[in-house]
């Protein structure tokens, strides 16, 4: 007995800072068993509901697989939809929020009420009096530009890397890729997607896009698509 109470005695001391730290851990436990307790007896009907109510659920997503496996033919058509409004979420709020202020402007109606008119961008220079056979070297025109791409434009005015000071063009067949406005006074052109001083292009479904966006449909039984998913 007294060898045995001398070889217990070091442990004895080493786990007295353990129960001194243990005594608030044990107060609190006091505290929450009758939370506990009340927590394991209403957890009986639980128990006794789940043993008819989980084979049910069972059952229903059985049931629910066949509809699921035809939804994804569907979704894979519908999400990237959703992926390009997600990516042109500005724009799209901007006409949502914006849309009523294109007819705010005010002027005095022929009856002599309050008239509204919408404000519009006029064309200057030969191509608004003329029309010609071929592209002036002046034209540029772009209906793809990229999410944000005119907001891009505006902050990177001035920057070494953006000295065309126009946004990406559909194509510069007319004028051929060029620096901002030369002798001629034709601006700057370079085709979206291709801009030499832009290390930052448009990136949709993890594919840099041209000149312009590709929303290609999602195979959700390709191994690619599995693999995403299951990230």
């Amino acid at each position: 007995m007294q060898r045995f109470s001398r070889d217990t005695n070091p442990l004895i001391t080493d786990l007295r800072p353990v129960a001194r730290d243990l005594r608030p851990t044990l107060r609190d436990a006091r505290a929450l068993a009758p939370d506990l307790e009340r927590f394991f007896t209403d957890l009986d009907p639980v128990i006794t509901a789940s043993k008819t109510g989980l084979p049910a659920t069972r059952e229903v997503l059985a049931g629910a697989e066949p509809l699921l496996a035809e939804l994804g033919p569907f979704l894979g058509q519908f999400n990237p939809i959703l992926q390009f409004l997600e990516a042109s979420q500005w724009q799209v709020a901007d006409f949502l929020s914006y849309g009523a202020v294109a007819l705010s402007a005010k002027t005095v109606s022929p009856s002599g009420g309050t008239g509204h008119y919408l404000r519009q961008f006029g064309v200057e220079g030969l191509e608004a009096v003329a029309m010609y056979r071929e592209r002036l070297a002046t034209n540029r025109g772009n209906s793809y530009i990229n999410p944000m791409g005119l907001a891009e434009s505006q902050q990177s005015a001035g920057r070494a890397y953006n000295r065309f000071k126009v946004v990406g063009q559909f194509d510069c067949r007319n004028s051929g890729t060029r620096d901002a406005p030369q002798g001629d006074g034709a601006p700057g052109c370079f085709e979206q997607g291709k801009n030499p001083f832009d290390s930052t292009p448009f990136t949709f479904q993890n594919k840099v896009q041209g000149r312009f966006p590709h929303v290609e449909a999602t195979d959700y039984g390709s191994g690619a698509a599995a693999t995403q998913k299951r990230r």
